[in-house]
């Protein structure tokens, strides 16, 4: 029968299960898997392979998957699966990416190189980034989008920039809001934002507009007379 010691041991080199996992802080677990590694305290991976919870990462969580990290100092951070996911970076030194949320995906990243982030969110996809230094901002799913401000965010699409704080693009492809403009919003394709303020669309169709204006004050319509647009405000 082996001694207290030695099982205390074995669950900290090894884990609760799995095989060459590692749980090196205090009140931490790795429950499952293969090669994982857990060195903050109050963390768990509970499966998958290579996954990583980094030192004075505490609070944090991974599920499952492979190769997915939380880097040094980044606390409560999430992951809950998908591959090469990363809250933080890798880079010695660097600053946290602090109450971050990756949900899946491949090659995700809440990044911290530069500047710290805090309370980033990606849903899903692949290759989607949330740059150094953008609080409470989000991707939440496609592929190759990037979010480089604050409180701002990309529902979907492809190769979509949000630079701009608190602006937004809700879908498409090749679409873009410079810093310049906050409170910018876009849907559509290879559209580069102009203004702030302003929501961006290659074209708008309204059907059943009222041919006349309604009795109520700030209304909005437009109404389509002889190929011509006329816009009023009453």
């Amino acid at each position: 029968m082996k001694s207290l010691l030695t099982i205390l041991f074995l669950v900290s080199a090894y884990g609760c299960g799995g095989i060459f996992n590692i749980s090196g802080g205090p009140a931490s677990g790795v429950f499952s898997g293969y090669e994982n590694t857990v060195a903050a305290g109050a963390s768990v991976i509970t499966g998958g392979a290579g996954n990583i919870i980094c030192s004075l990462a505490n609070f944090g969580f991974i599920g499952t998957g492979d190769g997915n990290g939380i880097t040094t100092s980044s606390r409560y951070g999430f992951i809950g699966n998908g591959l090469n996911n990363c809250i933080g970076n890798a880079v010695a030194g660097c600053n946290p990416a602090s109450y971050g949320v990756i949900a899946g995906g491949i090659l995700n990243c809440i990044d911290a190189t530069t500047l710290s982030t805090y309370y980033g969110f990606i849903g899903n996809g692949r290759v989607n980034k949330i740059c150094a230094g953008a609080y409470f901002s989000s991707v939440v799913g496609g592929y190759c989008n990037t979010v480089a401000s604050n409180h701002a965010s990309i529902v979907g699409g492809c190769n979509n920039t949000v630079s701009g704080a608190l602006s937004s693009i809700l879908g498409g492809s090749g679409n873009t809001i410079a810093a310049a403009y906050p409170y910018a919003g876009i849907f559509g394709c290879n559209i580069t934002a102009v203004s702030g303020c302003v929501f961006h669309a290659n074209n708008f169709a309204a059907p059943n507009i009222p041919s006349a204006a309604p009795a109520s004050a700030r209304t909005f319509y437009i109404n389509v007379v002889g190929g011509v647009c006329y816009v009023a405000i009453t």
